[in-house]
């Protein structure tokens, strides 16, 4: 593979990162697939629909290529050409971005049913070395409902997904000067039902600068917290929703050049 010059590097990750915050605001695409037509319920979708400019994928087979299309043109083309095709797919976003650019030869995908119901959710992310190629760090994951492609999650810099067994979904956080925590979900068809969650907000209460801290039930029901109980509430969420994380190993892009 071609490798680019630092200056050329940084202008591509300004370039995307500027285009992403401007363009990717709402935009609608229809992906269809046999499978997700005949095993769709009715039920409407929490996840947000995923974007592109009017480019129609009919199974997950095309959304891979597509990324590896772009992961091919950004290795072998000048930086207009790169910019014009990611342009394209707006579904390109910061994480799948930084993983081309910064970790590409252990960026990945899997194709695995989270919740049991007969559908496979589509997962990116990166993997460990060949001796812990288990280890996976989920940056996003993908559902088809109703021939419609939906983003369920994707993780920034601040944020971490980890898939426990049972469709449970923990999204940890820390955002400095302002928050930090977990909560948890079950994932079920295309939705994530908050179960529980614990946290902290930092900010100015009664004028003064300090952390406030909540617990927060099914029913998005918050009571506040000391900072004892905090901790001791994010022991026991750990304990009843963290045994059993499951075991993922990606298909590398590397091995589809």
């Amino acid at each position: 593979m071609r490798k680019k010059s630092k200056k050329l590097q940084a202008l591509l990750t300004a370039a995307l990162l500027f285009f992403i915050l401007t363009a990717c605001s709402g935009e609608k695409a229809e992906l269809i697939t046999d499978e997700a037509e005949r095993t769709s319920s009715n039920e409407e979708s929490t996840a947000n629909t995923l974007e592109n400019d009017g480019v129609v994928f009919h199974s997950y087979d095309e959304f891979i290529e597509k990324i590896n299309y772009l992961h091919d043109v950004m290795e072998t083309s000048d930086f207009e050409t790169f910019l014009d095709e990611a342009t394209r797919y707006l579904w390109v976003t910061s994480p799948v971005y930084n993983a081309f650019t910064n970790q590409n030869d252990q960026f990945g995908y899997l194709q695995v049913d989270i919740d049991g119901d007969g559908v496979d959710e589509l997962l990116l992310g990166t993997t460990g070395s060949e001796d812990d190629s288990y280890y996976v760090d989920i940056i996003g994951m993908f559902t088809l409902r109703k021939g419609v492609a939906y983003t369920v999650f994707e993780r920034n810099e601040r944020d971490c997904y980890k898939i426990y067994a049972e469709g449970i979904i923990e999204h940890s956080f820390v955002y400095p000067n302002s928050s930090y925590g977990a909560e948890y979900f079950k994932y079920n068809a295309g939705n994530l039902e908050a179960i529980e969650s614990a946290y902290c907000e930092v900010g100015f209460r009664d004028d003064e600068w300090g952390e406030v801290y909540y617990y927060s039930d099914s029913a998005s029901q918050e009571r506040e917290l000391t900072e004892k109980e905090y901790h001791e509430m994010r022991d026991e969420l750990i304990n009843r929703y963290c045994k059993q994380e499951m075991q993922l190993q990606l298909h590398l892009f590397k091995d589809k050049q």
